[in-house]
């Protein structure tokens, strides 16, 4: 709970918002960065719970390297003026 939020949630949030802060076209709110952060970061999470913890790695496999590239696009994408 709180650890996890602490020590590796917002972290993560906090370096993601970092990299978007300095991105021609990032959003200037902080509020809108941060939306931005987590729409960035929770595609992650989710595929690694899902293929590491849930078992998905053996049942139903995701090619991690194109979903990655594919999120990259689409950030890409929403941040191009």
């Amino acid at each position: 709970g709180q650890a996890y939020l602490e020590k590796v949630l917002e972290p993560a949030l906090g370096a993601v918002s970092d990299k978007l802060r300095a991105t021609p076209g990032a959003p200037q709110d902080e509020t809108a960065l941060r939306a931005a952060a987590l729409a960035a970061l929770s595609p992650l999470l989710v595929m690694s719970l899902h293929q590491e913890l849930l078992g998905g790695a053996t049942s139903a496999p995701i090619d991690s390297g194109k979903v990655i590239s594919t999120l990259q696009v689409w950030l890409g994408k929403a941040l191009t003026p």
